[in-house]
């Protein structure tokens, strides 16, 4: 029987839930100096032999960071993620959601346009670390 992606975010949300609260045992998450305003929309997936966390980070200025683990105990953060800004996301992005399907990691992320409208995106990496957006499309 093959794993629907139904199932796939079902069990990715409840890992993430769980790697989110031992993160919390671990440090504090939320004002840093690289964000002062906090971190939001956590996402944690296995890359290789190490543990990413992928994250919205500012609320002000919104863009997304990531911090890497051998354990989901001992984090570094790494810094920003860029990512290819379409009009769709021209006014900021976050909250992002990750899988992987075969070789390739997909990322849905919320933006939100000039107009203030909100709007979601795909996105395909190889490494889960750079990122292409899939065309937009414009209505």
């Amino acid at each position: 029987m093959k794993p629907t992606l139904a199932l796939h975010i079902v069990l990715a949300m409840g890992l993430s839930l769980a790697l989110i609260v031992l993160w919390l045992m671990s440090q504090p998450i939320g004002m840093s100096d690289r964000a002062p305003d906090g971190v939001e929309n956590v996402m944690l997936i296995r890359t290789g032999d190490e543990w990413a966390m992928i994250y919205s980070e500012g609320l002000a200025d919104q863009h997304l960071a990531y911090a890497q683990s051998p354990d989901l105990l001992h984090w570094t953060i790494k810094g920003d993620i860029a990512i290819p800004v379409q009009s769709w996301m021209s006014a900021r992005y976050g909250a992002p959601f990750i899988w992987r399907e075969a070789d390739t990691w997909l990322m849905l992320l919320m933006g939100e346009d000039a107009h203030a409208r909100t709007r979601l995106g795909l996105f395909i990496s190889t490494d889960a670390l750079h990122w292409l957006p899939l065309p937009e499309r414009i209505p």
